[in-house]
């Protein structure tokens, strides 16, 4: 039964990340993906050792690297969203194997985890590093070191929460030699990383996130919870011990060191994702420390507190679902864009980023006229540094060089379209500009030194009306030629 109890459980947190893997792809996808380009060229180019050792930020090189062998064998958008959902989920699965259907089920539901499950990062794969750890914590030492290893290479808090498991069972009845060699491999493996982040904490540029307000911070950690997981509180104050407890403390006082010394950024939501294993299993272990029949009971209350919010949040995913399938079957400028243009020709998306995306909750149905199952490997039209963002992240797309930015800026546009005229037709797209105060004239200003075609696709559904500007050449060779 316990079984048949788990597989619902983990089908319906499939169902979930399924969906978000769809809803995530929007421009901002490729504007993550471009994260990594540095370990995918330093592996295209055979320095294997820049490549492990390449950092994102804060973040330890082992999600690059996986990211840039799959740029470099199949760069399919779809693989990198449904990589991390199925980390997410892998998550789920060691969680309730650890704790059993209840960790399981707050898991498979939180709202921070679904949030963050389809995300081009390393934190679903940092996430299962730790409920890795914690399912390994009272087996045998080389399982747990292999573990701490994995969880130190995802993230930095990964590593804090490993360390802390290894201090814990460093500190449980156990033969020396076994101490010892746990300890010896756990620090071994964790030894590039470590060195790693102190010479990230000796880079200027470290301590310089924005100051930490703790009401500001703790409001942020309620709305990410939600009201289920702050009704659940009391049950995680009540199992919280041993490795959870280890799990939870070690991610959190780094992070809270993080914040005060200003290397964290305050408001970013997704470091609540690597306390999850270690909540979800003091929450399982709280129910189990309740006496009598009031603990089936409480029970029962826990697993429809967490099949309710599930429902909501499928519910909520499934109308946003209908909504972007509704967009794809208007015209938009990028439909024909994508009919009159050809192998070799450039299209220029700009498209505005009109709410922050701290929550995630941003969608882009432009996109879907790219399915993310179609291949589309970095492009580098021009020589450039493929993390200045004002290039718009090139990728090809069926022989097309399609680049996506939230402005259209000048210099970079000017770079690429000498370019791009040589090689074939060039488009441009603005779309979603109607409440970005003078994109419009931006661009427009933009492309001033152009021959363009402009025309309008579509009606206004209070985003504006797309622009497509088909350019053909400078509009001085015009002149020179009249």
């Amino acid at each position: 039964m316990r079984g048949l109890h788990l597989a619902a459980w983990l089908a319906l947190g499939l169902l979930l990340r399924a969906l978000r893997v769809g809803l995530r792809w929007d421009e901002l996808s490729l504007a993550y993906a471009a994260y990594q380009e540095p370990t995918a060229r330093a592996l295209q180019e055979g320095r294997l050792l820049d490549a492990a050792t390449t950092w994102v930020g804060l973040h330890p090189p082992l999600y690059s690297l996986l990211f840039g062998l799959s740029e470099l064998l199949l760069p399919v958008p779809l693989l990198w969203l449904a990589g991390s959902a199925l980390l997410s989920l892998l998550a789920v699965a060691l969680v309730g194997r650890a704790g059993g259907p209840v960790a399981a089920a707050v898991l498979a539901t939180s709202p921070v985890q679904l949030a963050d499950a389809a995300e081009i990062n390393n934190y679903p794969l940092a996430t299962a590093s730790l409920a890795l750890v914690l399912l390994t914590a009272r087996g045998p030492w080389l399982a747990l070191a292999l573990a701490a290893g994995l969880a130190s290479w995802s993230h930095v808090l990964g590593m804090a929460g490993a360390g802390a498991v290894v201090g814990w069972r460093l500190l449980q009845p156990a033969p020396w030699g076994e101490r010892l060699r746990l300890a010896s491999a756990s620090g071994l493996l964790a030894a590039p990383v470590l060195v790693g982040a102190f010479r990230r904490m000796a880079q200027p540029d470290t301590f310089q996130q924005a100051g930490l307000e703790p009401l500001a911070w703790l409001e942020l950690m309620a709305q990410a919870i939600g009201p289920v997981g702050l009704l659940l509180g009391p049950l995680l104050l009540l199992g919280l011990r041993g490795p959870a407890l280890a799990c939870l403390a070690g991610p959190g006082l780094a992070l809270g060191a993080a914040l005060l010394l200003g290397a964290a950024a305050p408001h970013q939501r997704p470091y609540l994702d690597l306390l999850g294993p270690a909540a979800a299993l003091g929450i399982a272990a709280g129910l189990d420390r309740v006496p009598g029949r009031g603990r089936q009971l409480l029970s029962a209350a826990v697993l429809l507190l967490c099949l309710g919010r599930g429902l909501t949040s499928l519910g909520g995913e499934l109308q946003v679902a209908r909504e972007l399938r509704a967009d794809q079957l208007r015209e938009r400028a990028l439909d024909l864009a994508l009919a009159e243009s050809a192998p070799g020709d450039t299209l220029w998306m700009v498209v505005p980023a009109l709410q922050p995306d701290d929550d995630k909750s941003a969608t882009g149905p432009l996109m879907w006229r790219l399915p993310p199952w179609t291949p589309m490997p970095i492009a580098r039209p021009v020589a450039f540094e493929y993390t200045d963002y004002r290039y718009g992240q090139p990728r090809e797309h069926r022989g097309r060089v399609i680049h996506s930015s939230t402005e259209l800026d000048e210099q970079a546009f000017d770079h690429v379209a000498a370019s791009a005229l040589q090689r074939g037709r060039l488009f441009v797209v603005l779309a979603d500009h109607g409440p970005a105060t003078g994109l419009l004239q931006r661009v427009e200003r933009a492309l001033r030194p152009y021959r363009v075609e402009e025309e309008e696709v579509g009606e206004d559904r209070g985003l504006g009306v797309d622009r497509l500007y088909r350019v053909r050449g400078l509009a001085e060779e015009s002149a020179d030629g009249g």
